[in-house]
């Protein structure tokens, strides 16, 4: 997480039959595949590259998997997105079977092919062939495709190593802050460690954490700074920003959050006047789905240069914030007068009581207390346990080949007769497959 970071390229597909990203076309495709500008740039070029190569080859369309790990449209050639219907239905089929497919149209010839990375399809390439290929044809186009998915194939994996690291430095930033954090029991030493540790392992100057009381969010710890008195301007700007944050649950970053979403920043403009800052940023921090404070941070000014937040920025601070709420709040409580300030009074007095270990001269006594019970007040002994009824005989009915169902007219638990129906597999794939060799077959003949 870096508040100097300033852009973050992304070849994530869109989501499947929903969004389309738009594609630029190039008159140099070399140029872009190997100079992009961006991802969908470097796709275009790669797109534009592939599909002159094959000789008959008229238009084109590039899936990939996207964040959510479906496939979507990554780039598109000589082909608007209105016209992507038929390209699809055949991505379905090949991400079904994940082998190269070619299907006959009235006009045209589509061809898929998959695009492996790690054992898994992660995208499939499907081309319109003017011309329906033959044998020869055939081998030629899957030389070329082949040789041409390699290189989507080694960017992916340049992904996946890229995004391995970015989650590990996560998982070790979290791993720090938490342990900051657990090192002190009581709430305001490790609220302290925590606004001291942040700015160290970040690329933010100042770190500071408010918590909910009664409606407000109060100042609770401030970087490099032990204690603060009282109502300052300062103190009341900061829990005003806070509160600005926690308002629109959401979080707020001055001068403009990297993702373009407009949000009220009026407190948080104000602080960062009022401080010198470059850039603020602030999250809600959430305990299942409830605020119980705010974690603010700022980056400092430098020169007359203005601070852009990353990309990412937003979603390491939600991911910290997550992470370190439930731990606060916890702290928090127990610092408060019933649960938390009585505990230690209570505590206190026991000790002046029955000594240095009161715990033990207590628990004697309870368990004393327990014994002596039942030889007093007269009761019934129940036994209480899980118990789970099963029948003598289970058998499971497992279907002799993979496949999708078709029907199940049976359920499990109801009762049926020698012969039922209990479950149809659906056979429409190896309706396909048996039409598929039947026409290599044909072909074969003549």
């Amino acid at each position: 997480m870096d508040g100097r970071t300033t852009s973050q390229d992304s070849t994530a597909a869109a989501d499947e039959r929903t969004e389309t990203p738009a594609v630029r076309t190039t008159a140099d495709p070399w140029r872009a595949f190997l100079d992009p500008d961006d991802g969908s740039a470097f796709l275009a070029g790669w797109l534009a590259i592939a599909g002159d190569r094959i000789a008959s080859a008229q238009a084109g369309v590039l899936f990939l998997r996207g964040d959510a790990g479906r496939l979507g449209i990554a780039a598109l050639w000589h082909l608007g997105a209105e016209d992507t219907d038929r390209f699809v239905t055949l991505a379905e089929a090949v991400l079904r079977n994940p082998e190269p497919l070619l299907q006959r149209g009235e006009s045209d010839t589509l061809l898929g092919y998959p695009i492996d990375s790690g054992g898994a399809v992660q995208g499939i390439l499907v081309l319109s062939l003017a011309r329906h290929p033959n044998g020869p044809a055939m081998r030629g186009m899957m030389r070329e495709l082949h040789w041409s998915c390699g290189w989507i194939e080694a960017r992916l994996k340049q992904g996946e190593a890229a995004l391995g690291r970015k989650q590990a430095g996560r998982a070790q930033l979290l791993t720090e802050l938490l342990a900051a954090c657990e090192a002190h029991e009581r709430f305001d030493g490790a609220a302290l460690a925590l606004v001291n540790a942040i700015p160290d392992l970040t690329g933010f100057d100042i770190a500071a954490i408010g918590m909910l009381r009664r409606g407000r969010v109060r100042l609770e710890a401030l970087s490099r700074v032990a204690a603060f008195g009282g109502k300052t301007e300062r103190v009341g700007a900061y829990e005003a920003a806070m509160d600005e944050a926690l308002a629109q649950g959401d979080t707020v970053a001055w001068p403009a959050r990297p993702d373009g979403r407009q949000m009220i920043d009026a407190a948080h403009r104000s602080l960062a006047q009022e401080l010198g800052a470059g850039a603020l940023v602030s999250t809600p921090l959430l305990v299942r789905g409830r605020p119980e404070g705010v974690l603010l941070l700022e980056r400092a000014r430098s020169g007359d240069a203005g601070v852009t937040l990353a990309a990412d920025t937003l979603d390491d601070l939600r991911l910290i914030a997550a992470a370190l709420a439930p731990l606060l709040k916890a702290k928090h409580d127990a610092r408060r007068l019933v649960s938390g300030r009585l505990r230690d009074w209570t505590g206190r007095g026991l000790t002046a009581v029955f000594g240095r270990r009161p715990a033990i001269a207590l628990g004697a006594l309870a368990l004393a207390v327990a014994l002596a019970l039942p030889f007093v007040i007269p009761t019934d002994l129940r036994v209480r346990a899980d118990a789970t009824v099963e029948g003598a005989l289970q058998q499971a009915a497992v279907a002799p080949v993979d496949g999708f169902l078709a029907e199940a007219p049976a359920r499990a638990g109801q009762e049926v007769t020698a012969g039922e129906l209990l479950a149809r597999l659906d056979s429409a794939d190896l309706e396909l497959e048996a039409a598929a060799a039947e026409a290599r077959i044909a072909e074969a003949r003549q």
